[in-house]
């Protein structure tokens, strides 16, 4: 008993070769000076902290927007205040640094999970760690500090729980249940695990009816779906914040304004190119599960790859999902290999090399956790980020005029909008932010049209009573500004102008 419990606490102390790699993979990026900054570069989590500030001063959910003056009285949805609570009392203990780690942590548990999926379906942990590094650069144009990272790691101990029951009936398969409870008060990506098991279980029937197999797992999947879809009525909206869900992601209009929404194209760089890579691999994947009458994993590889050949924010999803059905049939391509070449081919010599390393894939220990609470004890001397970044947002400008913007009624971009909410709080409203599901396509016409200074400006600027601008310099509108008499520029940088009306 003694020698069995020093084993095990052991494994959990020492770190791992896994540790070691994943925090080499996820820390890289944010090593360098400004790195981490780089984590806020979407200012919208301020928002989402100052909701929670709200929730916590109010013991209340808001029902109608609290930030915004465009439309009031319409009715609001809360739909992360679960995640903005959370955000919300991290924030006032240890400031804008600790959000930025723990958006750090939620990556490197998200690819620490994606890692051991691999390794159990591949069994192979150079395969594993390869596809964890490729699916990695495929996602870095989303790794935000955002909720978003939330749906992340569900979806990813959503899959390793599917995975565990799949290859044996188990009783923590039900947790799934719970999970979908929790997950729909935290993020609105919860929407993809429902999904997910549906494409899941279409697929184990299909099989069992090729392989005319025994359908007892197929019908505790189905029934388990069915708990999870009721599960996530669980929520202070109920059906309703299901039906504004799909209203906001089927509308025309969110997806012509959130680029985000766009299919990948090479825009975003690097990461169009590691996508495509593995895109190609997960549709040659799907070919060859179905050849070997592996329906359900060809479905997945193909859904997630379609939905995130349409949307570049479903990229990450779509690795989470794929890596692992990639990995078991690399696997099998691997195996082929080695029987050509034989015992004493280089196939063989890697594949006894991969095999040694499989012990230190296998385990993760307390090593990565404590290097997070450590860098956040000693934040200071180590320079964490203490506001959103300088090349992005006005911090400066906004600091030095913070008593005129919040008196003003202010039109600024929605991704200044979230950051003027999270410095002006409380007191600071503004025309519009980053939660674009609430302002419509009327809203988002008239505000397009004023950022690019087009014809119906005036009248807008008018019907809106706008007295204060806060505007990038190089917008077309920024021009417009400083070309009316009845506007004043009040302070000016490369980056911003704002502007006040003459009374």
């Amino acid at each position: 008993m003694g020698l069995r419990f020093r084993t095990t606490l052991g494994r959990w102390i020492v770190p791992s070769l896994a540790d070691l790699l994943l925090a080499a993979l996820v820390l890289r990026p944010y090593l360098f000076p400004g790195g981490l900054e780089e984590l806020l570069s979407d200012a919208s989590v301020g928002m989402h902290i100052r909701t929670g500030d709200l929730i916590r001063s109010t013991g209340s959910l808001p029902h109608t927007d609290p930030f915004s003056f465009a439309l009031p009285g319409k009715e609001w949805f809360a739909w992360e205040w679960l995640t903005e609570l959370g955000l919300s009392f991290v924030h006032s203990y240890f400031g804008l640094a600790a959000i930025a780690l723990l958006a750090v942590a939620m990556m490197a548990g998200t690819s620490a999970l994606v890692l051991r999926s691999s390794l159990r379906r591949g069994e192979s942990a150079l395969l594993g760690l390869m596809l964890a590094m490729a699916g990695f650069q495929a996602s870095m144009n989303h790794a935000l500090a955002r909720p978003h990272l939330i749906t992340w790691l569900l979806l990813a101990v959503s899959i390793a729980i599917v995975e565990r029951e799949r290859r044996a009936a188990w009783r923590g398969f039900w947790l799934l249940i719970p999970l979908a409870a929790l997950w729909a008060n935290l993020h609105g990506g919860f929407a993809i695990q429902p999904v997910y098991l549906a494409v899941v279980c279409t697929g184990m029937g299909i099989e069992a009816l090729w392989n005319r197999s025994n359908w007892r797992g197929v019908w505790r999947m189905v029934a388990c779906g069915l708990l999870v879809g009721a599960a996530t009525l669980v929520n202070p909206y109920g059906i309703r914040l299901h039906q504004h869900l799909i209203e906001f992601v089927s509308s025309p209009w969110a997806i012509q304004m959130i680029e985000e929404y766009h299919p990948p194209s090479p825009t975003l760089g690097e990461q169009y190119y590691w996508f495509l890579a593995l895109g190609t691999m997960a549709a040659m994947a799907a070919a060859s599960a179905l050849w070997r009458r592996r329906v359900s994993d060809a479905l997945v590889c193909m859904f997630f790859l379609i939905s995130a050949s349409k949307s570049a924010r479903h990229i990450p999803l779509f690795v989470i999902a794929a890596t692992p059905i990639l990995a078991s049939e690399l696997r099998c391509l691997w195996d082929a290999v080695r029987s050509r070449t034989g015992k004493r081919g280089t196939a063989e010599h890697i594949h006894k090399l991969d095999l040694g390393m499989q012990p230190q894939f296998s385990r993760h220990s307390v090593w990565l956790a404590a290097c997070f609470v450590l860098v956040l004890l000693f934040r200071t001397p180590l320079g964490l980020p203490s506001n959103f970044p300088t090349k992005r947002f006005p911090v400066d400008l906004v600091a030095a005029n913070r008593e005129i913007l919040r008196s003003g009624r202010v039109f600024s971009t929605d991704a200044w909008g979230d950051f003027l909410i999270y410095t002006g709080y409380p007191g600071q409203h503004v025309f519009i932010d980053g939660l674009q599901d609430f302002f419509g396509p009327a809203l988002a016409e008239d505000y397009l049209e004023m950022l690019s200074a087009g014809p119906r400006t005036e009248a807008l600027f008018q019907q809106w009573k706008f007295d204060t601008a806060l505007v990038p310099a190089r917008q077309p509108l920024a021009q417009w500004l400083k070309g009316r008499s009845n506007w004043r520029v009040v302070a000016e940088t490369p980056l911003a102008i704002l502007a006040v009306k003459e009374k």
